[in-house]
């Protein structure tokens, strides 16, 4: 019986999800991004996000600070409108329900940030980050004054809901969805299959 008990714990402890890396190349100009595919056995389920922010150039895409070599690491930042230009073909921007689940997968905003955040980027190093495999790296974002502001400090990626101008914020504090004031900010983009 102590047998059983122990074992229940684990799986309880552990929760029900479990994900698997892979790759997905844009056929638009040939990069390949990492994606992560995370899949909920109870409800026999999965969904499969990209592991890293979209580089594809669109108008109203930027790389951060007008600096090209950031877009490796970082993608680009998205104006609103861009965003709806940019995900390739059978992917879509996210939508709050659709980060409420992802950021549900790994436990509550706390423990989500810390499973999503990069280990690198955010000034120091934290072994114990990025157990997702989400890699969210603190790309910061074009302000509505039209600053790059907060590299380093913060993740902000578009989404779409009931808000319609919404973002998700990664920090080290904790992610989030927040409503934005206007169309001014530019994001970086994560895309989700369809």
């Amino acid at each position: 019986m102590k047998k059983i008990l122990f074992t229940l714990f684990i799986i309880s402890s552990l929760g029900s999800y479990a994900q698997t890396a892979g790759t997905f190349t844009d056929p638009r100009d040939g990069q390949v991004y990492k994606t992560i595919t995370i899949e909920d056995p109870l409800k026999a389920s999965s969904v499969t996000w990209m592991a890293q922010n979209l580089n594809y150039k669109v108008d109203n895409s930027y790389a951060y600070n007008n600096d090209e070599t950031y877009r490796k690491g970082l993608g680009l930042l998205y104006l609103r409108s861009a965003a709806f230009q940019a995900c390739p073909k059978g992917w879509h921007i996210p939508t709050n329900d659709e980060w409420k689940q992802l950021i549900a997968a790994f436990g509550n905003e706390f423990s989500a940030a810390k499973a999503m955040r990069s280990k690198s980027g955010w000034g120091y190093i934290d072994n114990d980050a990025n157990s997702s495999g989400f890699n969210g790296l603190p790309g910061g974002c074009i302000t509505e004054e039209h600053k790059f502001s907060w590299l380093g400090e913060g993740c902000y990626w578009w989404t779409i809901g009931e808000v319609e101008h919404a973002a998700v914020i990664l920090k080290t504090s904790g992610i989030e969805v927040s409503s934005m004031r206007n169309r001014g900010f530019a994001l970086s983009l994560r895309c989700i299959k369809d």
